[in-house]
């Protein structure tokens, strides 16, 4: 079996490509990580906030106390 040395590099040879990306340190890992956590609960908190005032329009006021309860857990979390 001969292999071939020169053209393009096959999917299991590292090409100038793949050689020069920027690798992701431990620390810039853990940024991004923290960066998506902490947007997943402003998304979160977003949410509880429409759905309360979708509650308070229809007068659903256990639920509309509920969304509160929930939002002031999130916003306690983010100040602790």
């Amino acid at each position: 079996m001969t292999t071939k040395t020169t053209g393009r590099a096959g999917w299991h040879q590292a090409t100038q490509e793949t050689t020069h990306k920027q690798d992701i340190t431990a620390p810039a890992h853990l940024i991004s990580m923290l960066s998506a956590i902490k947007r997943r609960i402003w998304l979160m908190g977003y949410e509880f906030e429409e759905s309360r005032q979708l509650h308070a329009a229809s007068g659903n006021f256990w639920k509309e106390a509920g969304a509160c309860i929930a939002l002031a857990l999130l916003r306690f979390g983010r100040l602790v």
